[in-house]
């Protein structure tokens, strides 16, 4: 059922109720990357809260692949942003620390 770093899109599919072509559908629109190794699907273990959080958009809000990968995207833009505020925000406080 698992290899060392990566769970089978079989027993993924069971925990969370889907059939193996939703994922094959994250895995055509590139959301998820699914590797083969001898012939059986994996999901590799650093790729499960983003497959979380896509089953969460499907699901609750009814958001369809294209949708998905748009809000992905603007996540990632605001996670990006907000890591540079605090790298900002830490030199202004190392500038005024020092001025001191």
């Amino acid at each position: 059922m698992k290899k060392e770093g990566y769970i089978a899109v079989a027993h993924l599919c069971t925990v969370y109720e889907l059939e193996s072509s939703f994922f094959s559908a994250l895995n055509d629109h590139d959301l998820i990357q699914i590797d083969i190794i001898q012939q059986i699907e994996y999901i590799h273990d650093d790729h499960i809260d983003r497959l979380e959080k896509i089953v969460r958009l499907h699901r609750e809000l009814d958001v369809n692949l294209a949708g998905i990968d748009v809000i992905l995207n603007l996540l990632e833009r605001v996670n990006e942003k907000d890591e540079y505020i605090i790298q900002l925000e830490n030199k202004l406080n190392n500038i005024d620390d020092s001025s001191l």
